[in-house]
């Protein structure tokens, strides 16, 4: 739960505070490639909100009081499925911190991982998911992870701050929005990083319950950290949260891909189960979306979501290619179907090392690169001929090549 500037308790089973296309030595033309990829990365980014710096108040925050670990995790606790329902139990005439809820946690958790969370509409009598209620009382969870699921108030909120925490009512956005970002730590399966057994001993404030995975090493960054000199982080993840997350739930499942045949003009964007398509003309996204990725008629977990998305070059025009995880379809866009004899392995496409395991992002070249497609994974990447079927040679290579891209990553 968090604790308040004069209300330190627990409330709950856990308490908490919260890298050459041309030459090997030369990056692709930034006017062609990189000014492509910079351009979907950003419109497939629609749904992340900037983050504003906010002055802290004077005075003490509370530490949420939740059950849960964020680098610290309960391994049962791991939801089984990435998209996780969510819902409200008291909705009243508090939409627009409701709004502030959602946000911080899809520019958080959701942007940062595989994670959707889906629904935040009010609560059916029954049903999985993560059910919040909403009350002017120390913010916690009632368990880790799914353990929440179906649980009747599994997560309480404050957002008036009147009777817990009220050095928060001068700043309400700021204090909603970093005590969710915690909570959702919580929701995930994450407990308390200042209850890791290697927490040094001036950070001497457990609370909860304690996980039985660590990630990464001891986090003061973390926004589970009680000892944060930033309170909850600011509601902004570390980058070991990143990672810690990344690994339980997969890297985020977004892509962009500019539409064929009857679809010229158009760009999609793709977010988890759901997507967009945007018109170039009108600038602007179509009306009667976003919805769902089952319209693509693609197989299996690939509804969930993918991790790139590709169009075909050369002899494969008129074909995309959705990834994810170590395989791959391709789709016509004449027929609006995937082919026959798909999903493949990611291995038909001779990739290197890790990156048959699975790609972060694709793009294919234009100007003097046409004819290539470039593939990333972490902080690689490697180019791919479309005449040849293969990578070219001194692959993979450093995505800093690409003038400052590795900053997205």
């Amino acid at each position: 739960m968090t604790r308040g500037p004069d209300d330190i308790r627990d409330i709950g089973s856990h308490p908490h505070v919260d890298r050459s296309p041309g030459a090997v030595n030369r990056a692709p033309t930034r006017a062609a490639a990189l000014a492509l990829l910079v351009r979907a990365l950003c419109l497939v980014l629609f749904v992340i909100s900037a983050c504003r710096d906010i002055e802290l108040p004077e005075g003490e925050y509370g530490h949420t009081s939740d059950d849960q670990r964020p680098l610290y995790v309960l391994s049962g606790s791991i939801w089984a499925s990435p998209v996780i329902p969510v819902c409200w139990e008291n909705p009243g005439a508090d939409s627009t911190e409701r709004g502030w809820v959602a946000d911080a946690v899809r520019r958080t958790w959701e942007a940062n991982s595989g994670v959707t969370f889906t629904g935040w509409g009010p609560c059916p009598t029954s049903g999985a998911g993560i059910r919040i209620r909403i009350e002017d009382s120390g913010p916690h969870t009632k368990g880790l992870g799914n353990q929440l699921s179906g649980m009747a108030a599994g997560m309480v909120l404050n957002f008036t701050y009147q009777n817990w925490s009220t050095v928060c009512q001068s700043q309400r956005e700021f204090c909603t929005r970093a005590i969710a970002v915690h909570e959702f730590g919580h929701a995930l399966g994450f407990a308390h990083e200042q209850n890791r057994p290697d927490t040094p001993s001036w950070c001497d404030q457990e609370q909860g319950s304690d996980g039985d995975v660590t990630i990464g090493a001891w986090d003061l960054d973390s926004v589970m950290n009680y000892c944060n000199p930033n309170w909850n982080g600011n509601g902004n993840l570390s980058s070991t949260d990143i990672i810690g997350v990344r690994s339980l739930y997969g890297s985020p499942q977004r892509a962009a891909l500019d539409g064929r045949g009857a679809y010229l003009g158009k760009a999609f964007f793709f977010r988890g189960g759901e997507y967009v398509r945007y018109d170039w003309a009108t600038n602007d996204v179509d009306p009667g979306y976003p919805a769902s990725l089952g319209l693509w008629n693609l197989p299996g977990a690939f509804l969930d979501g993918i991790d790139a998305a590709l169009n075909g070059s050369g002899s494969y025009d008129g074909k995309a290619y959705f990834f994810r995880g170590n395989g791959y379809v391709r789709y016509d866009w004449a027929s609006g179907n995937v082919d026959p004899g798909y999903p493949a392995s990611l291995s038909a496409w001779n990739l290197p090392g890790d990156f048959a395991n699975g790609i972060d992002d694709a793009i294919n070249g234009q100007g003097d690169f046409a004819g290539k497609a470039y593939f990333f994974r972490g902080g690689e990447y490697v180019r791919y001929d479309w005449a040849s079927g293969n990578v070219d040679p001194y692959y993979p290579q450093p995505i800093s090549l690409w003038g400052g891209l590795e900053r997205l990553w």
